[in-house]
């Protein structure tokens, strides 16, 4: 007689389930061998989940890999979407400062640079002495960079190549960024790939805080946030704005580790948020007064703590879209890529690089998060009085 795949699977799952009554004699009914069967299959999943996987990344040769890493962006080039500047820099190239910027703070991705605070987009940025960009160094391997300005996207990025050896290289991609409908917080990220057959160790520098006659520390304290294991570095100063008016600033970002080891054909990858809260300028007169300054100093702490800990709940991918989302209806809502290239004239690059520095510079609250309706429907009036708007230059 012949037998079907079914009746010959449902023969061998008898057979095996006689077998393990007969040697162990515990399982005494068919549910507790289809429990048995679930938890194996449970504790099959969770050591895959857990076990390492070993990705292969593609080796690039170092004479070819940041031209290889850049040709990524090939199809924003074309449209004027984005600058590049090698470093140094390349004959042709428009020397542009790699700046981010939501119109409250303002950085660019250089070690040299610190947190600019907006206070109006009609004065000059204040500093704030104080800079949370890491910079990644090698004792041993040689490497190449370029900075890239997403401006459609708001991103700065720098690609960075180290040469292992002849025909091995490793690449780091840094990702900066200040948050547009989060305007407190600035995010890094650093995501390292050696493809090597060498573990790659690399140093972190982060020139924090430089000292200035027009900057005073007010306080400095270690602590952590929600359950995370990273530890926070929250920095209080009295920053002079004006002429016998100053702002109380907090400053509160990752504790970075001073170096990392890449293992071979593996990924590291590290992403640093920073939250800056600051007080209106407010006259020296007033701050004097201990009581008045601690309460200010107090409120931006909590202010900071609460910005910091609403970031890390949402997942970094998250952060970023949210990012790109807004910019792109900034973008939409009145403002776009030049594509202009005529001769003898100011063309597209340096149209779209001016549109994205004032954007960077000017705050868009119309889009900020937790905006109450009231606030709302006042800024949305506001768009319907352009009044003035073209007094002067018919164009930009």
């Amino acid at each position: 007689m012949a037998y079907s795949m079914a009746d010959i699977i449902i023969l061998n799952i008898r057979l095996i389930t006689q077998q393990i009554k007969d040697r162990f004699g515990i399982y005494k009914s068919r549910r507790t061998f289809f429990l048995l069967i679930l938890g194996i299959t449970i504790i099959f999943y969770l050591l895959s989940k857990w076990m390492p996987h070993r990705s292969n990344y593609t080796n690039v040769h170092y004479n070819k890999c940041l031209q290889t890493k850049l040709e990524q962006f090939s199809s924003d080039v074309a449209d004027m979407n984005i600058i590049i500047n090698h470093e140094p820099i390349q004959f042709g190239e428009i020397v542009s400062l790699p700046f981010t910027g939501n119109g409250y703070i303002g950085l660019s991705l250089s070690t040299q640079s610190h947190i600019q605070l907006i206070f109006d987009p009609g004065t000059s940025f204040i500093s704030s002495s104080y800079s949370p960009i890491i910079q990644i160094s090698s004792k041993i391997w040689e490497d190449s960079s370029a900075t890239i300005i997403q401006m459609n996207h708001g991103l700065v990025r720098r690609l960075q190549c180290f040469q292992i050896s002849e025909v091995h290289s490793a690449y780091v991609t840094h990702t900066l960024y200040a948050h547009r409908c989060r305007s407190s917080l600035i995010i890094q990220e650093i995501d390292i790939i050696n493809t090597s057959d060498q573990t790659l160790d690399l140093d972190f520098q982060q020139k924090t805080q430089t000292s200035g006659n027009d900057i005073k520390q007010l306080d400095i304290q270690e602590l952590q946030i929600d359950s995370t294991k990273d530890t926070y570095l929250m920095t209080t100063y009295q920053i002079i704005t004006r002429q016998h008016n100053s702002s109380i600033c907090v400053i509160l970002t990752k504790k970075i580790i001073l170096s990392t080891h890449i293992k071979p054909n593996s990924q590291n990858k590290q992403i640093i948020l920073t939250v800056i809260k600051y007080s209106p300028s407010i006259p020296d007169d007033l701050l004097r007064n201990q009581t008045y300054r601690k309460q200010w100093q107090k409120t931006l702490e909590k202010q900071a703590k609460d910005d910091l800990s609403e970031a890390l709940s949402i997942s970094f991918k998250e952060l970023l879209k949210e990012h790109i989302d807004t910019w792109s209806l900034i973008w939409q809502s009145g403002f776009s890529i030049s594509h202009s290239l005529a001769p003898s004239v100011m063309n597209g690059d340096v149209i779209n690089r001016t549109i994205y520095y004032v954007l960077c510079s000017t705050p868009s609250p119309l889009y900020e998060l937790n905006l109450d309706e009231t606030k709302k429907n006042e800024l949305n009036q506001s768009l319907f009085q352009i009044d003035g708007c073209f007094e002067s230059h018919s164009t930009l």
